[in-house]
């Protein structure tokens, strides 16, 4: 009875948490109960966290200043994209976007990565820089990492696992009267079933979203998106 229950009320959460995304026109799971804003509050907080165990370079930085440049360039285009995308699925853009404070920043780091957090910090670290070799590339780089933020990615991942969550904690209900041998094996089947079935496969349709509005995005400030192919010959490479 605990199993149907869950099951019961998963379906329930699944569907009634289902939205149209405008920017993609596909079907996503995003929990209603979180806005905007509090992803908004969520990446201002990893972003202060972050600040106190890596090392920002200061604006004035040659290679600061060329990072703020490129995000300077892509900014600007994300309204008129998102509309584009948005009117290609008849729909309107949410615009989140304009409630962001956007801040780009250069960290010390040997991290081949980027990121932008809900909100617009955005982040590049210095590993990057040999291997994106050019500003058309970083710019690519740059438009995937804000299109995250703007596919609102990261609400859609803690749906995800509230789901995954939910069903483990059934299953240990469900499993009482089992011994902690059975329990574990059990545990661990269902940890690799939400892996491979919902976990994985999610976070590939993500990157692969954002990779497309990302490359558009890089287009419309101007840049050169086919240098994503080497790019990614390079980041193979490695």
């Amino acid at each position: 009875w605990v199993l149907l229950l869950f099951a019961g009320y998963a379906a329930y959460y699944w569907i009634s948490n289902r939205v149209d995304d405008p920017l993609t026109g596909q079907k996503v799971l995003i929990d209603q109960s979180i806005t905007p804003d509090d992803e908004k509050a969520l990446g201002l907080q990893a972003w202060t966290e972050l600040q106190q165990t890596e090392q920002v370079l200061p604006p004035t930085d040659p290679n600061a200043k060329a990072v703020t440049q490129t995000a300077d360039a892509l900014i600007p285009n994300i309204a008129a994209l998102s509309d584009a995308l948005a009117a290609e699925h008849n729909m309107k853009a949410p615009h989140i976007e304009r409630t962001f404070d956007w801040e780009t920043n250069l960290i010390q780091s040997d991290q081949v990565n980027a990121f932008c957090l809900p909100g617009g910090k955005m982040a590049v670290y210095t590993g990057l820089l040999p291997v994106a070799k050019n500003a058309d590339a970083m710019a690519v780089v740059m438009g995937h990492e804000i299109a995250h933020a703007l596919l609102r990615h990261g609400s859609q991942r803690m749906a995800q696992q509230k789901l995954v969550q939910m069903g483990q904690m059934a299953a240990g209900m469900a499993m009482g009267g089992m011994d902690p041998g059975q329990q574990q094996a059990i545990m661990a089947a269902l940890g690799a079933g939400a892996q491979y079935g919902l976990i994985l496969p999610y976070g590939r349709n993500h990157e692969t979203q954002a990779d497309k509005v990302g490359l558009m995005l890089a287009a419309a400030a101007c840049y050169n998106p086919q240098e994503a192919i080497a790019l990614w010959q390079r980041m193979s490479e490695l």
